[in-house]
């Protein structure tokens, strides 16, 4: 049989378990918490980078079509240009005559 002395020690040593077992648990879910917190932490931060390089992405493709745009009036400008050139000179003027006469 169990004397009172050895059954007092059980009932402390299982009360002592139990107080580890919660003080565990709770680290436990302390650390997992902080585990939450720097996901979030982290997925905040690079949905902030997609919002900031997508607004640079627009920026940039914004720049791309205005030169684009400024190409295409460069290149009809030119375009314009040979044609009057070539206007000139099949009217029997000289080249050298062409630049005096825009001078």
């Amino acid at each position: 049989m169990w004397s009172s002395t050895k059954v007092q020690e059980k009932i402390l040593e299982e009360a002592d378990n139990s107080k580890k077992a919660r003080r565990e648990d709770r680290e436990f879910a302390a650390k997992e918490s902080l585990k939450r917190d720097e996901d979030s932490t982290r997925i905040k931060l690079l949905e902030d980078t997609i919002k900031v390089l997508s607004k640079q992405i627009a920026v940039h493709m914004d720049d791309a079509a205005k030169k684009d745009e400024a190409n295409k009036r460069i290149s009809k400008q030119v375009a314009d240009l040979s044609k009057l050139l070539e206007q000139n000179i099949g009217s029997n003027q000289q080249p050298a005559d062409i630049v005096e006469t825009n001078r």
